[in-house]
């Protein structure tokens, strides 16, 4: 990949869980909404590109086999995910005491009852397996890893699978996973098409320019016109209010996130373009740039029940700027400062996640002998 499109693509990854973050910071429930600005889903339809490119990425040039990319991928989730509800029921059981009010109102979104089951099925990524919608406490955010892990495991299949039983293991996977699952899917592989036809879809810096600024730029055009509750409409009245109701939850809106997510893709294809030029332009930079990006997982996964808990300890604080900036400059930074304690956790656990299926596949191969 080249230096200035990795560059780039941590600085984006990084503004995009900024805009997570701010986004969650504003709702109603942490005295937020004396400012207008939701941009948290489009920019997690962003992560899932991202996402897309980067396994993508990574499959061609060093996790090449089943055992290694398992391992990596299993590390990277649980090196965070476990930690992250770790730190969710403690914070929620002290948030809860401290006021309600931010845990209230947010529906089938959010709930308390049976933890440690809720706790259990996000840790095995069977929190959104077909029509379920188990929030783990309060981290709501953490409804996309379990989208994202199955995207993982339905890559994995189609990647390493033997020829002849590729297609039947592939539709095995994405039957375990489920059609709410797959039905966001198209984002995450519009960034698997972009990386593996980067070869073929060279483009002069004059469109990758025009595409790098003209595709973000009719996101909010889109936004601002209200297109998004218009497909929100067009799918109920295709599939049935009961069935875009009760059985889609965070896929309830799937054509405007597919339909941002092949935005997003066309602004990397025109980034692409300009890799060089972004290079020279972010290089000054690059320090605090890839730093930032290594710490977005965590800061994303974090970052919510420190909002709800900071929310809570300012209960009695007035509504506005300064409980907001509170609210969002105390978790984005608490986020980052836990990023960077787990980090270390990761290469330990891939290490002892690879030992372990090497020595599985051994046993197995000798038992079979």
């Amino acid at each position: 990949m080249a230096p200035g499109l990795s560059l780039y693509i941590d600085l984006f990854r990084f503004l995009a869980v900024l805009s997570i973050v701010i986004s969650h910071g504003l709702v109603t429930q942490m005295g937020g909404d004396w400012l207008k600005f939701s941009l948290g889903l489009e920019a997690i339809e962003a992560t899932f590109v991202l996402s897309g490119f980067v396994i993508a990425y990574v499959v061609a040039t060093r996790e090449r086999s089943l055992a290694v990319y398992s391992a990596s991928r299993l590390a990277r989730l649980w090196s965070i995910v476990l930690p992250a509800l770790a730190l969710t029921f403690i914070l929620d059981g002290i948030g809860l005491r401290l006021s309600p009010a931010p845990y209230e109102d947010w529906g089938e979104y959010m709930g308390f009852d049976n933890p440690l089951l809720r706790l259990f099925l996000t840790a095995i990524f069977q929190n959104q397996t077909w029509f379920l919608e188990v929030s783990p406490l309060s981290n709501i955010p953490l409804w996309s890893i379990g989208y994202i892990a199955w995207y993982y495991a339905i890559f994995a299949a189609f990647m390493f699978s033997p020829r002849a039983w590729r297609n039947w293991i592939v539709a095995a996977v994405a039957l375990f996973a489920g059609p709410q699952i797959l039905l966001l899917m198209p984002g995450w592989l519009f960034g698997v098409w972009l990386y593996q036809r980067r070869d073929k879809l060279k483009l002069s810096p004059g469109w990758g320019l025009a595409l790098y600024l003209g595709a973000p730029a009719l996101i909010f055009a889109l936004k601002t016109l209200h297109v998004s509750p218009w497909l929100f409409s067009m799918q109920r009245l295709l599939l049935g209010a009961n069935v875009a109701d009760r059985y889609l939850n965070i896929a309830e809106n799937f054509l405007w996130q597919n339909l941002v997510g092949a935005l997003i893709c066309l602004h990397l294809l025109g980034a692409m373009a300009i890799a060089g030029r972004l290079g020279r332009l972010l290089r000054p930079a690059e320090r605090a740039i890839r730093h930032a990006g290594a710490l977005t997982f965590a800061i994303y996964a974090f970052h919510f029940p420190l909002e709800l808990w900071i929310a809570a300890a300012l209960h009695e604080r007035p509504d506005g700027p300064v409980k907001t900036g509170a609210v969002v400059i105390g978790a984005l930074v608490a986020s980052a400062a836990l990023g960077a304690l787990v980090r270390p956790f990761y290469p330990r656990l891939k290490e002892a996640l690879l030992l372990g299926f090497r020595k599985s596949g051994y046993r197995l191969a000798k038992a079979l002998d």
